[in-house]
């Protein structure tokens, strides 16, 4: 016999014991948290998994050439809010039962070394029953082992999917019921680290309530190796293998940049490095703070393999790769892997200068989000610190001027600044609209008169045009205001 009064007070101690649980995280914050959690890990700006980032199609935006930079408000512009609607006197429904207050609450192992907790209340009233991808961030580089806890509620079931675009379920595929009971995942992922190019995937209706604990055991480097280590290679087409395992005895200078080979000029890259002695060991795709530059990074010579996924402008040609070492008796290995192959067009670099000089040496910028004829990059618009490249100086209330290389001119420009601490910290912060010319022009100049002194990310955004033919790009470029 169903007992409605039983029931009824089941469901009122239900909502207080959810009422009182310390969830207070937003779903914006989890997902802003894992971009500046897998940049700080990888030393890199994050190629984008995490669901409900918005992405910036620029292919669209140049290729029809609509003004769309002329239309777009301020970057730093204060947006008007519709007025809230006026409260009505009609009584406010009963709110419904939380289906989280019904999941039993997941609690980190006290031996885990890194872990990230995820929810969603789900929509019991939705009736769509297919199971919708939702990112969730991985384990560190060094981890042995990867623990994943899952509970889930409601009528379908649910997926756990971990691999990579060409093997989806690498490292996990795992189905099961969503009634409320919690299950335990437990894989070894030792040699698969640094796991460039994995993604983790919890699947589940639109209807399902969930938790998700991701945590990490042990670590690759404890006890540290006594051999240069070996480590999984990237997908993708090895473009650069090259390995220093005999260094002078420890304690000296460090040793200078050596070139260890080239790679072709390709938008995104996967590097995987370790390295094993003092100190760390630096690597760098052209040289810092040469036009050449494309990125770098440093890795703790502790034998843990890092990965890095630089995706910052397309270089000219084949470039050098450099390693370095803060101690000449370390021992490194490196691969460098092309994933995607080839691209279909390069498009110019952006010179800068300061806008007072004539004839000085200038810096270039790599297009990133590259449109060109019918095809064009969907990507999203975080902004690189570009750390490591040629800046431009220039007095505080100075300007820049900046044009194509390679004899284009531009159709149409956007420029916005974000200081160069933001870029590294929170590369979607809001930027600061500069000026925009939507005529464009052979060479453009730029008042930075507004910007503080200190060192800022310039942003040149717009679409480039030569003998007939066209594409759309931004470029990235560090400045820096003296006082």
């Amino acid at each position: 016999m169903h007992d409605t009064g039983l029931e009824e007070r089941l469901r009122s101690v239900l909502r207080q014991e959810g009422d009182s649980l310390p969830f207070t995280i937003t779903s914006d914050e989890l997902e802003r948290r894992l971009v500046l959690r897998r940049r700080d890990r990888n030393g890199r700006r994050l190629s984008l998994m995490a669901a409900g980032l918005a992405a910036v199609a620029v292919g669209a935006i140049f290729a029809l050439s609509n003004g769309w930079l002329a239309n777009a408000p301020a970057v730093g512009a204060d947006v008007s809010l519709s007025p809230a609607p006026t409260a009505s006197s009609a009584p406010t429904p009963a709110p419904s039962i939380d289906p989280l207050a019904a999941l039993p609450v997941l609690v980190q192992d006290p031996e885990s070394l890194a872990f990230h907790m995820t929810e969603g209340p789900g929509d019991p009233a939705d009736p769509d029953p297919n199971p919708g991808g939702i990112g969730l961030d991985g384990v560190p580089m060094e981890a042995r082992e990867a623990g994943i806890k899952v509970v889930c509620l409601g009528p379908d079931s649910a997926f756990l999917v971990w691999g990579t675009i060409n093997d989806q379920t690498a490292v996990a595929s795992e189905s099961f019921a969503c009634d409320g009971t919690i299950r335990d995942f437990r894989y070894d992922i030792a040699a698969r680290q640094p796991m460039l190019g994995y993604s983790l995937m919890f699947e589940a209706s639109p209807r399902t309530a969930y938790r998700v604990l991701v945590e990490s055991f042990g670590a690759t480097n404890d006890p540290v190796p006594t051999a240069l280590p070996s480590f999984a290679t990237p997908d993708g087409r090895v473009v650069l293998d090259a390995k220093m395992t005999s260094g002078t005895p420890a304690g000296g200078p460090a040793a200078p940049p050596g070139e260890t080979g080239s790679v072709p000029p390709r938008g995104f890259y996967r590097v995987a490095m370790v390295c094993l002695g003092e100190g760390s060991a630096r690597w760098s795709i052209g040289a810092e703070g040469e036009r050449d530059f494309v990125a770098a990074g440093d890795v703790p010579c502790d034998g843990a393999a890092i990965g890095f996924e630089p995706a910052e402008g397309i270089p000219q040609g084949e470039t050098t790769v450099w390693v370095s070492t803060t101690d000449p008796g370390s021992s490194w290995h490196i691969v460098i892997t092309d994933p995607h192959g080839a691209p279909s067009f390069i498009a110019p670099q952006l010179n800068m200068w300061n806008g007072t000089e004539i004839g000085v040496p200038t810096v270039a910028g790599l297009a990133q989000c590259v449109s060109h004829g019918e095809g064009g990059d969907s990507c999203a618009g975080a902004y690189s610190a570009r750390d490591g490249a040629a800046e431009v100086s220039i007095p505080l209330g100075g300007e820049v001027t900046f044009s194509l290389a390679d004899g284009w001119e531009m159709r149409e420009a956007r420029v916005t600044a974000i200081p160069r601490a933001v870029a590294r910290s929170d590369p979607f912060a809001t930027a600061t609209d500069v000026i925009y010319y939507p005529a464009g022009g052979d060479q453009l100049t730029a008042s930075l008169a507004g910007l503080e002194a200190g060192e800022w990310i310039i942003r040149v955004a717009g679409g480039g045009t030569k003998d007939g033919d066209s594409f759309g790009a931004f470029y990235d470029i560090p400045v820096t205001v003296r006082e």
